[in-house]
């Protein structure tokens, strides 16, 4: 399954989440898509990622609990919404 976490930077954390960054590895079972690191601290941290493991997506958004505040929304690509909607739409 797809997911989008947006990732709000805790005060004072911007040393810390790059010094994690640098040695961050993902968690088995989960491929990264996408990551942008933002100009703003709201959301400073846009992470497209899959994971058919429940496992997986907690132990990586835990494990940055300190240093984000983050939000994990289940997400579809744009063309699978479209082949959807012209399904429900006849």
């Amino acid at each position: 399954m797809l997911y989008v976490a947006l990732m709000r930077l805790r005060e004072g954390k911007l040393q810390d989440a790059m010094a994690r960054r640098l040695q961050w590895e993902e968690p088995e079972g989960m491929q990264v898509i996408a990551e942008y690191w933002l100009q703003t601290e709201d959301p400073m941290v846009v992470n497209v990622f899959e994971t058919d493991s429940q496992e997986a997506m907690i132990a990586n958004t835990v494990a940055w609990t300190d240093i984000f505040e983050g939000r994990v929304f289940p997400a579809i690509k744009a063309e699978d919404g479209i082949n959807l909607i012209k399904q429900m739409t006849g």
